[in-house]
């Protein structure tokens, strides 16, 4: 009953994006959003979304935020007080908007289960603390979750960090037991937001092998 819907706050730098050019925002986009949102409530189900990309696509990620500012080494996306400041306009517009459709803030709507700070980034943890912090700041409802590829020893401390996200390609039952064990001591949650179930990468451990460890240990979540 929780669908990572990792796309819907994603969208960043076209013109049918949430945000089509710096400081320009696209409600038209977000009405899209609205429905989405609206639709999954009346089924029973909660969301799971992401603030923005690690990588170059056609929504956007976080090198749209250092293209914006002219800069040609997008990881100043972490270090940069400007560029900083311009995914924050960005975060608060979203957590700040009104659902057409139910007339609820995203940052009030219990639809949303959880806010990922970006999908599959190499984020330091002090650029974890500052957005995690932000976003809390706006949304205490929510749950944030910090949108790491792997395992950030330093984002388990992040008071406003409460999921440990990851993807594993390869499936690995063994990998999933030490991570489940370092992130559950460290009073987190730890969540697999992405695996590799049909063993594209290869080397995975079965899928059925795989799954029932998650159910049996009952700390992971499988998304």
């Amino acid at each position: 009953n929780v669908v990572r819907a990792h796309t819907l706050a994603m969208m960043v730098g076209c013109a049918l994006c949430i945000e089509p050019s710096l400081g320009v925002f696209n409600d038209n986009a977000l009405d899209h959003v609205d429905y989405v949102v609206k639709s999954a409530n009346a089924h029973g189900i909660r969301l799971i979304t992401e603030f923005v990309d690690n990588y170059k696509n056609f929504i956007g990620g976080k090198h749209t935020f250092t293209d914006w500012r002219g800069l040609t080494n997008e990881d100043d996306f972490y270090t940069n007080t400007t560029v900083i400041s311009d995914f924050e306009q960005y975060i608060s517009h979203i957590l700040n908007h009104v659902n057409i459709y139910t007339g609820v803030a995203y940052k009030d709507d219990p639809t949303f289960l959880g806010w990922g700070l970006g999908n599959e980034l190499y984020s330091p943890s002090s650029w974890s603390n500052t957005i995690s912090t932000y976003v809390k700041s706006i949304d205490s409802n929510h749950l944030v979750i910090d949108g790491y590829r792997g395992i950030n020893t330093d984002d388990l401390s992040l008071p406003n960090v409460d999921i440990i996200d990851d993807h594993e390609y390869p499936m690995s039952v063994g990998y999933t037991q030490r991570n489940v064990a370092q992130v559950t001591a460290a009073n987190r949650v730890y969540m697999i937001g992405e695996y590799d179930w049909n063993d594209y990468t290869g080397g995975s451990d079965p899928l059925a092998n795989f799954l029932s460890e998650i159910e049996k240990d009952g700390t992971a979540v499988d998304n």
